[in-house]
């Protein structure tokens, strides 16, 4: 099994991790490192059980934020979506009653689904697209 040295706050810990794990439990002190010199910034050299508790709980907090923010879009999300299919069903319907109508109501009608449905399409891609900043988002804090 690989051996890691980290250097946290100033301190070096061996670590072993399993093969193929160095980079990501690189990035983890990385983060844990940047927590721990906040710390000292703010309070000067801090017991290393201290240090790395406090660290932790700061690196906590992100993630309990973060988890909020992801919760908040979820939710926007499933308002987007729900959104998205009530215009796509009056789109239908008015293609369906467009079918029934005269020829240049039929146009009038056919011309305002298509829009809705662009409309829904163009909202379906904002949402995949803030879907992927908050995965980014999150990727970057992990």
């Amino acid at each position: 099994m690989p051996e890691v040295t980290l250097e946290i706050g100033g301190r070096n810990f061996p670590v072993v991790c399993q093969p193929g794990e160095e980079e990501q439990l690189q990035k983890a002190a990385a983060l844990l490192a940047a927590e721990a010199e906040t710390l000292q910034a703010h309070n000067g050299r801090v017991p290393e059980a201290r240090m790395l508790l406090l660290a932790g709980l700061m690196l906590a907090d992100k993630l309990l934020e973060a988890d909020t923010a992801v919760s908040g879009a979820e939710e926007r999300i499933r308002q987007l979506q729900a959104q998205v299919r009530s215009v796509e069903e009056k789109a239908a319907r008015m293609a369906t009653s467009a079918l029934h109508s005269s020829e240049d109501k039929d146009d009038e009608a056919l011309t305002v689904a298509q829009r809705e449905s662009e409309a829904a399409k163009d909202m379906l891609e904002q949402v995949a697209t803030h879907l992927e900043s908050l995965a980014d988002a999150l990727e970057g804090q992990g």
